[in-house]
């Protein structure tokens, strides 16, 4: 008996012809995706509009934003008040140099995405999965890995979060394979970004903040987090790899390929800009360059950064520039500008002496003092996030980092960044994508009949308590051991076995996506 595979009532062939036609004169992309991805139009009328929870969770998130800002405010005057800081004092410890860092790499990361090259890298792994979660999950994870350690992690969401939401669509994957696969997303990001000195916001004031250089970051922090990206993508895989087998059909097999090779045909048309994106790339390799082998002494990282942004807008060109400009967030400013004053007063205060020598006190042992900082920036970061997590309590390290901590050297840095990554990735709240991850969800439709969001805080709760645990636990083995190796290099070995595992997997996937497929056949004849 044979079978023939189902498209969306919603969808003739005819209809497909006039919106390809239609697409090519007034592209609507996120809408075409959805529609290939197989969402009819009973269902659509009978949803709420998707803008309503997306403004009602922005408003929620605006006004404790706005509370935030107002009780800093306050401190602030009162501060100024009672004399104990003078606004001279503040502006001198304002790190300008890292607003400037911040600004420019985020500007340049919207540059990178507008070209359309990272669209298209995941349209093509989203068409190479074949609707198996296991590989989906494999490949877009190396894929948001890599892209929020070379851009930074809102970037990689805004590109990518609506290609795998679609081949999720597409799969018609179920609540818990849906769970566990926009966790990994968000745990890859927060990973991504402090792998690299410019991943991330944490990153990028540790760097900026002289207790670690560029190069010393790069070698020691990429490895650990991307061993730990890569134990992330096994074990996340390993277990979709189960549940997308307790409901295998060949028929909803076949029916997610048709999808995805219609998602590939209408969007060949959007041709992505290669040559100004090879242009963008030859500007950030130049950027790496000059970060790691000039001293920030002869030559600040901020002018890197902002002339590097700067050549990219000529690139560009002013028409584009100007979009991009226009429609940045000033929220995001804001906040980095919160951010940073908080840490400014935390410096002129002086009370990061204070906490040190009284945590000097409690804990002599200088190994067991690093152990217990990593735990209490974990939880600060958890409760916290990142950010203001990183302001507070960034000074105690470099404190300490010429005190019982020198004998660390430059994994003190990188012990700092993998507990503010490991914190961050606890609550949805507490990582810098999640709520913009979120946000995507519900655009993207998947909300339940009260437009709430299908996958949310506590869907996420038990995936990133545990991954927090897991991600603080490793750190803190490989920093003991690389402190205790006479050539730390060795623990090199460690990511590329992974990495040699994660390409056995996908070899697996493959092999046994065609035996299914043939044995499917065979059995129809």
């Amino acid at each position: 008996m044979g079978w023939s595979p189902s498209f969306p009532p919603f969808e003739r062939n005819e209809d497909i012809m006039d919106n390809q036609q239609t697409d090519t004169l007034a592209p609507q992309n996120t809408r075409a995706l959805r529609l290939i991805a197989g969402t009819d139009a009973e269902a659509s009328a009978n949803r709420k509009p998707e803008l309503a929870p997306q403004f009602e969770s922005r408003g929620a998130r605006t006004i404790l934003l706005s509370a935030l800002a107002l009780t800093a405010l306050a401190g602030f005057l009162a501060l100024f008040a009672s004399g104990e800081v003078q606004f001279r004092e503040l502006a001198r410890a304002f790190p300008v140099d890292v607003l400037a860092i911040l600004l420019a790499l985020d500007v340049f990361s919207r540059f990178v995405a507008q070209t359309g090259a990272l669209d298209a890298i995941g349209l093509k792994l989203a068409r190479a999965t074949k609707g198996r979660a296991a590989l989906a999950a494999t490949l877009m994870g190396l894929l948001m890995f890599m892209s929020s350690a070379l851009l930074n992690n809102l970037a990689a969401i805004f590109v990518l979060a609506p290609i795998f939401l679609t081949l999720l669509r597409a799969m018609r994957a179920p609540a818990a394979v849906t769970n566990i696969f926009l966790s990994l997303m968000l745990v890859l990001c927060n990973l991504g970004g402090m792998a690299t000195p410019m991943g991330d916001f944490p990153a990028i004031l540790l760097m900026s903040s002289g207790l670690v250089g560029f190069m010393p970051y790069l070698v020691g922090a990429f490895p650990l987090a991307f061993s730990i990206a890569l134990i992330a993508i096994i074990a996340y895989a390993t277990g979709l790899q189960r549940k997308q087998a307790e409901s295998w059909d060949i028929q909803e097999e076949a029916r997610t390929r048709i999808y995805l090779s219609l998602m590939d045909a209408r969007n060949r048309h959007i041709a992505p800009d290669l040559v100004r994106a090879g242009l963008l790339s030859a500007v950030f390799v130049a950027m790496v360059l000059a970060w790691a082998l000039i001293s920030p002494d002869a030559w600040p990282f901020f002018m890197t950064a902002v002339i590097g942004v700067a050549a990219a807008a000529v690139l560009t060109g002013p028409k584009r520039t100007a979009e991009v400009i226009g429609q940045y967030d000033l929220k995001t400013l804001i906040v980095m500008v919160a951010i940073l004053s908080v840490a400014a007063v935390v410096s002129v205060l002086g009370v990061v002496g204070v906490i040190a020598n009284a945590l000097v006190a409690a804990i002599p042992n200088s190994t067991l003092l690093l152990v217990a900082l990593m735990t209490l920036v974990t939880i600060a970061a958890g409760l916290f996030s990142a950010g203001p997590a990183t302001a507070a309590v960034l000074p105690i390290f470099i404190t300490l980092s010429e005190g019982p901590l020198a004998s660390f050297g430059d994994l003190t840095g990188v012990a700092f960044a993998a507990s503010i990554c490991a914190g961050s990735g606890m609550f949805m709240h507490s990582a810098t994508a999640g709520p913009t991850l979120r946000g995507e969800v519900v655009k993207a439709g998947f909300v339940d009949a009260d437009g709430r969001a299908n996958w949310g805080a506590m869907s996420y709760l038990g995936f990133g308590l545990a991954t927090a645990l897991s991600q603080l636990a490793l750190s803190i083995v490989w920093v003991l051991t690389a402190s205790n190796l006479e050539q730390a290099w060795l623990l090199n070995v460690v990511p590329l076995t992974l990495l040699a595992a994660v390409g056995v997997m996908i070899w697996r996937e493959y092999r046994q996506g065609r035996a299914r497929t043939a044995a499917a056949f065979a059995s129809a004849a």
